[in-house]
């Protein structure tokens, strides 16, 4: 019997290159980790368009799709909890490009495949939700904007 090797949730991350609010403007070497998303999803897509061929030999035959590859983009989401220590770096982050990491980890005693996505991505979506009586939550949606690349851990 093979049985799948998985992963808890909590070792993945979104990261985004920005200066801490208050830091040095110009030290974007220390990512901040969007800590109380308590989903993150990495989505990698393929854009597509159709052409539809027949055989030469028999005109009568129904064409069938030739796919044509056109474009790949990526996008990360996440949602949970509305972290208000990071609104300020969300409301400057917000429309612009800039570097993320969707970081893939795993136990350190148990190494199979970690590292993580890097490349420009801009914030275009943010939805907060409040509820009576329970936590205010947050929906994150990221386009990447430009190469996005794989990086084995360390």
């Amino acid at each position: 019997m093979t049985i799948p090797s998985v992963v808890k949730g909590q070792y993945f991350d979104v990261a985004v290159f920005k200066p801490a609010i208050g830091s040095d403007p110009a030290d974007t070497t220390t990512p901040s980790i969007l800590c109380g998303l308590t989903t993150r999803n990495f989505q990698n897509s393929f854009q597509t368009s159709d052409e539809y061929l027949r055989d030469c030999a028999d005109p009568e035959m129904v064409p069938v799709r030739s796919l044509n590859v056109t474009g790949e983009s990526y996008q990360i989401t996440g949602n949970g909890a509305h972290n208000r220590a990071l609104a300020p770096l969300i409301r400057a982050i917000k429309g612009k490009p800039f570097k993320y990491r969707f970081i893939e980890g795993e136990p350190a005693d148990d190494a199979v495949d970690s590292g993580y996505w890097e490349g420009d991505f801009v914030l275009i979506d943010i939805q907060l939700g409040a509820t009576d009586g329970v936590n205010v939550t947050a929906q994150y949606t990221f386009a990447s904007d430009g190469v996005i690349t794989w990086h084995d851990a360390a």
